[in-house]
């Protein structure tokens, strides 16, 4: 499972431009599961599951090129925490 959800602000606007920063969180988690059986004689199982919230960050700019077009970019950056 992996959900991001962020929130955006503008922080400039001039005619066709403009720049937003972004915050938010990434809810991630992880699974691993073992099953070993020996000659037929013992059998092991284990397995682990872990969830984990990440800050994330970012910045998206934009620009109208006119005629109902534009061109939009945008770059997160999520440090994994590790806890």
């Amino acid at each position: 499972m992996d959900v991001t959800a962020t929130g955006f602000y503008r922080f400039y606007e001039n005619g066709g431009f403009s720049a937003d920063v972004l915050a938010g969180a990434r809810v991630w988690s992880v699974s691993s599961d073992v099953d070993l059986l020996i000659a037929g004689a013992a059998a092991v199982s284990g397995g682990s599951q872990r969830t984990l919230i990440d800050p994330v960050a970012g910045l998206r700019i934009r620009a109208s090129l006119g005629n109902g077009f534009g061109l939009s970019a945008y770059a997160t950056w999520a440090p994994v925490v590790r806890g």
